[in-house]
């Protein structure tokens, strides 16, 4: 027996649906109540993010550590003031915010607080509405290897009839530790051949011998200056504009204690020596070859112990 469907009954569901109340994204004050705060992720250069809202437990779970250039998005549903989140006062387009954010973390010096930049965007949509955001960076970078505690200032996070943000105060994360990576080709290159060195992070002020190379023994005469494409790449060539490098086989050396994050915290004792060959093939001394990297010479120094 066929069962009769009733045009009638769907009828009068739908109007029960269409009464419904919709609920969207909008500015607090028209929702009657203040913004919620949705969503907190990490956003790491790599491209994934690590979500930070909820309160964290360390007992038998795996936390994933996230670059020190990573920044900080909170999303909320509904507008916020956005006089309190940025700096509007000025000529120009709006200025990062200050006091809006910072991460708590121990240093060397003890329990250390670090104000974070605030930028609002209030036009992202998400699920087909408005979704504004408060994406947070630090200054330079975050400190390496340590664990972050994000405090939100709900002061600074408001709707426009000054009523502050419901959730969370912040959320808790790890960066990991500040190494080098160096690739060097095991093939002979041109004279004009630039090797790189590129960090976790960015790094502090460039001290003297922190980097040399040597070629047959004798130290060669370099310069080390910034790669302007990628910020926490450094390019090393022989001194002079031009000048090229002498044929042969070349080691690079780091010194790990002369190269640190912005805060100070230096590279981990190793060996770091990377053989490279400019003009005619030469033979390979026993060094590192290609692909080598700053945990391939490490490695490599602890199985000599």
């Amino acid at each position: 027996m066929r069962r009769a469907f009733s045009y009638q009954g769907i009828a009068y569901w739908g109007l029960v649906l269409l009464s419904v109340p919709l609920v969207s994204c909008t500015d607090g004050s028209s929702t009657g109540r203040p913004p919620n705060l949705i969503a907190l992720e990490v956003l790491d250069p790599t491209g994934s993010t690590l979500d930070i809202l909820l309160p964290r437990s360390d007992a038998g779970i795996l936390f994933l550590s996230v670059s020190p250039l990573s920044s900080i998005r909170a999303t909320f549903d509904a507008l916020l003031d956005p006089s309190k989140a940025q700096e509007l006062s000025g000529d120009v387009a709006a200025a990062s915010g200050k006091n809006v954010a910072f991460v708590h973390f121990l240093s060397s010096n003890g329990p250390t607080q670090l104000g974070l930049l605030a930028q609002y965007n209030p036009s992202r949509r998400q699920n087909h509405g408005p979704a504004p955001t408060v994406t947070f960076t630090a200054p330079q970078a975050l400190p390496s290897g340590v664990t972050l505690t994000l405090v939100l200032q709900r002061a600074a996070l408001t709707d426009k009839l000054g009523r502050p943000y419901v959730g969370f105060d912040g959320g808790t994360f790890e960066t990991r530790p500040f190494i080098a990576t160096v690739t060097l080709p095991q093939t002979p290159q041109p004279l004009t051949f630039t090797p790189r060195i590129s960090f976790s992070s960015i790094t502090g002020p460039l001290q003297a011998g922190a980097v040399f190379v040597l070629r047959a023994g004798a130290q060669v005469e370099i310069e080390v200056v910034a790669d302007p494409s990628a910020r926490n790449t450094w390019v090393v060539s022989p001194v002079g504009q031009g000048v090229p490098w002498s044929p042969g086989l070349h080691q690079l050396h780091l010194v790990p204690e002369k190269i640190t994050d912005p805060f100070g915290t230096s590279l981990p004792a190793a060996s770091y020596v990377f053989p490279f060959i400019v003009g005619a093939a030469a033979a390979v001394d026993g060094g590192l070859h290609d692909g080598s990297t700053v945990q391939d010479a490490a490695a490599n120094d602890a199985a000599s112990d």
